[in-house]
């Protein structure tokens, strides 16, 4: 939060008072292969900002997957580096900052193997 305060030109330690008391949730979501075809459209988790102030996401290796809305309305593919992770400002932040940093609509489409086989008239 000391990061996000220098971001935004303000004293590091503005967001001390707001944050100590904790209202962290941690959650593990893994999307395993489908051993069937997604239905057209389907996805894995539709779109949604979260509540926090950030959420922290380990992108993994499986094609397709997280996309976030672009300012322009359209959805836009996250890249998976190897040892990196996404962060996502939540509806706090946008709150805090009024709007000068806003949450990230984002969701998780079918994954591109999902979407070949389905394409292609089902498993292989």
């Amino acid at each position: 939060m000391r990061i996000f305060a220098a971001g935004l030109g303000m004293e590091e330690k503005f967001f001390d008072d707001k944050i100590n008391h904790h209202i962290s949730n941690f959650s593990v979501i893994h999307y395993p292969e489908q051993p069937k075809p997604p239905l057209p459209g389907q996805l894995r988790a539709g779109a949604h900002t979260d509540y926090g102030s950030l959420t922290i996401v380990k992108p993994d290796n499986a094609p397709g997957g997280l996309q976030v809305m672009t300012k322009e309305g359209s959805w836009m593919d996250v890249p998976n580096l190897e040892e990196g992770f996404v962060v996502n400002l939540g509806d706090l932040m946008a709150e805090w900052t009024n709007d000068r940093w806003v949450s990230t609509m984002h969701r998780r489409r079918q994954s591109r193997r999902a979407e070949t086989r389905s394409a292609a008239g089902g498993c292989r």
